[in-house]
């Protein structure tokens, strides 16, 4: 049997860690890795984790002087013996027991390299859960039929394809990546990668990840991702230009995130950025 290793990179998550850690440690799946990597936390995270560490042998507990998120995820993925990969963020958990079960088992079946399931959005402040799904339904893509949902609103798909958290990935895909801790993205800048390294990708239209909505969480704060990154989205356009895809969409949104940029650059005091994106908005202008 295939272990998985689940990867649980944190840093300050004393408030969510535990409700975390239960919906891991109670998986139905035999054979479970679990890797927490404690980035330079300065709260009571350490000692949750060495109180689960103390009742679950197949949990391990890694630390860190603060490096960043990305730092957190290489030192687990390194630490890690599993054939299957799961990354989970401290801040949200999984909804049912059953679920590493389900995944693992749609990788088998479709013989997929990447297995992607939806997702809730729990509100920590008013215990609110918002379910994206409808209809149950599953589907077997290669990597080009699974661009063309990139950004496709229905259903939420075009958050559950950039987020590297709660997806079932064949470690093999993985054995190049090396997450960057200068890119304000971790997903942004890298799930897509890890698609195109597949032969096929199998998603399932059921909620499995719970996202916790909390902007007063510490853990929230530190992962909280930039999906407007243009350095990400130009890396992204080059490379599928390279491999003929079509890349329309891609386009579309890169005026999209320099619209973005230019309406927001200044909030945070970056002149130059805001330059930046006037001005290409501008060439685009005078020659569309």
């Amino acid at each position: 049997m295939e272990t998985i290793s689940v990867i649980i990179p944190f840093y300050n998550a004393g408030q969510s860690l535990a409700n975390c850690l239960d919906s891991i440690t109670n998986q139905d799946y035999p054979d479970l890795e679990i890797i927490l990597v404690d980035d330079g936390s300065t709260d009571n995270s350490a000692e949750i984790v060495e109180n689960y560490r103390q009742n679950n042998d197949n949990l391990k507990v890694l630390y860190q002087a603060h490096a960043g998120a990305a730092a957190a995820f290489n030192l687990g993925l390194a630490a890690s013996n599993g054939d299957e990969i799961m990354f989970v963020s401290a801040s949200d958990f999984l909804g049912d027991k059953t679920n590493l079960s389900e995944l693992h088992r749609l990788l088998e079946t479709t013989d997929a390299d990447v297995a992607v399931a939806n997702y809730f959005e729990f509100n920590n402040d008013d215990a609110t859960t918002f379910i994206h799904t409808l209809k149950d339904y599953q589907k077997t893509f290669t990597p080009e039929e699974w661009f063309k949902v990139e950004y496709q609103q229905r259903d939420y798909l075009n958050q559950c394809f950039t987020s590297i958290y709660g997806k079932l990935f064949k470690k093999e895909l993985l054995k190049m990546v090396d997450f960057d801790n200068e890119a304000k993205s971790i997903s942004d800048g890298t799930t897509w990668k890890i698609y195109l390294m597949a032969d096929h990708i199998t998603y399932v239209n059921r909620s499995m990840y719970v996202v916790r909505q909390n902007d007063h969480s510490a853990t929230y704060r530190y992962e909280t991702e930039d999906h407007h990154s243009l350095a990400a989205l130009e890396e992204r356009t080059a490379i599928l230009t390279l491999i003929d895809f079509n890349v329309q969409e891609e386009l579309a949104e890169y005026v999209n995130r320099l619209k973005y940029h230019r309406d927001h650059a200044l909030d945070n005091g970056d002149y130059d950025d805001y330059l930046n994106a006037v001005l290409k908005l501008e060439i685009i202008d005078q020659y569309n």
